[in-house]
């Protein structure tokens, strides 16, 4: 079978959990990436998948909401900002890790945690306060940011904030 057929089967949420094991060990990451962002795919082999040597794989198995909250915080701490960019937009990764990635060093991986809807209010109270008006932007836009921020924000000294 082409690597066109296997990602395929592997991106179908049809296929069975023994099919996508299979595939989980393909040699081509394509296969391998489409089973890491299959919602069908048994929380065994994303937790194998999130040890992938190939990144994308490792961001597939970030956005999965499948995923084991252990294997999102696991990669959380991943070296890959991609990576941990894409825990910072599931929507079931734990609120104390969202709270650890809202802080990352990266400023992407910020912005996709201000703008989860997951990310708790006492989270975004905190972030509403930060340096930057980037960050205090994105807590506005977040439709999780309790009233009392909101009213807050509309009074920043940065328009692009109000």
């Amino acid at each position: 079978m082409n690597k066109y057929k296997q990602a395929k089967a592997a991106s179908d949420p049809h296929t069975s959990p023994d099919r996508l094991a299979e595939l989980a060990k393909d040699e081509s990451e394509y296969v391998r990436r489409a089973v890491a962002g299959n919602e069908g795919a048994p929380q065994k082999v994303l937790t194998w998948l999130a040890k992938d040597k190939d990144w994308r794989v490792r961001c597939g198995v970030g956005k999965n909401p499948s995923t084991p909250p252990g294997v999102l915080v696991a990669l959380a701490k991943d070296e890959i900002w991609l990576v941990r960019e894409a825990v910072g937009e599931n929507l079931f990764t734990p609120p104390d890790t969202l709270a650890v990635l809202a802080h990352d060093e990266d400023e992407d991986v910020c912005r996709v945690v201000r703008w989860n809807p997951a990310t708790p209010p006492d989270i975004l109270a905190k972030l509403a306060n930060d340096e930057s008006w980037r960050v205090r932007g994105g807590v506005g836009g977040n439709p999780s940011t309790p009233t009392k921020t909101l009213v807050r924000l509309a009074t920043d000294a940065n328009r692009y904030v109000r």
